[in-house]
């Protein structure tokens, strides 16, 4: 496992103890008892376990095999008190369906495997990924898994239980107001962007339109026809010595 976060886990904080693992593309599921989340439940469901998540898209069609392993792997973890094996239909576009989970965690490339420990690199075999859930799908520091948190973490729980419910509440706001303040500041750079993209390709179109609407297509016929001429000339100049040189 990699260092303890300073923060304990919950399931408001489930998704920050992500990291990509692959980025491939494979087919849906063969497994019909592997177990499908969605935008609705996938906070209740991962809460308090440790995850081990494949996001994926049913018109892929590569790496058959791991699809197959990835339902042998479900099958070996299936009801297991802290690991959880689970996946996500990306283009699943029901409301609060696997499609606005995927959207809300940023999920491009399919599949998509994901887990906390940012040291493992992810094989795609079923050893391999049985391997790595029984090294990772351990219990975690939470509120119910107070005993194996850092000292650390361990008073920032303490802290936080103790305080008052509309203190914390108003913590909670402060820290979403900061992840509001950085989309919108991003969402303006990105306009921002956009607009001198925009700006820049009226310049560069108005300078190519002036070129090319002006003399430069006369320029280059004069240049070519000059060229011809000259080549003309040497020819003939070659042609008058070699016949010269026969009449010699």
């Amino acid at each position: 496992m990699g260092a303890r976060s300073k923060y304990p886990r919950s399931s408001s904080l489930a998704v920050s103890m992500l990291m990509i693992l692959v980025t491939i593309c494979a087919l849906p599921p063969t497994n019909a008892k592997n177990l499908h989340l969605n935008h609705r439940d996938y906070y209740d469901v991962t809460h308090n376990k440790t995850v081990f998540i494949k996001f994926y898209a049913p018109w892929c069609s590569f790496s058959k095999k791991m699809a197959r392993d990835w339902d042998k792997l479900t099958d070996e973890w299936q009801g297991h008190e802290v690991g959880l094996v689970a996946e996500v239909d990306c283009t699943d576009t029901q409301k609060g369906g696997g499609k606005k989970l995927c959207d809300h965690l940023g999920i491009e490339s399919f599949p998509t495997l994901k887990y906390g420990d940012p040291s493992n690199n992810g094989g795609r075999s079923f050893q391999e990924m049985n391997d790595f859930a029984k090294k990772n799908l351990i219990p975690l520091c939470s509120i119910e898994n107070f005993e194996i948190c850092d000292s650390e973490t361990k008073l920032l729980l303490k802290r936080l239980t103790e305080m008052d419910k509309s203190e914390l509440k108003e913590l909670i706001k402060e820290e979403e107001k900061k992840l509001e303040d950085a989309e919108k500041e991003y969402k303006n750079k990105v306009d921002e962007l956009t607009i001198q993209y925009e700006v820049a390709e009226k310049i560069r179109r108005k300078a190519v339109d002036e070129v090319m609407n002006g003399h430069l297509g006369t320029m280059r016929q004069v240049l070519m026809a000059r060229d011809d001429a000259l080549e003309e000339e040497e020819e003939n100049y070659n042609t008058n010595r070699d016949s010269r040189r026969e009449e010699l």
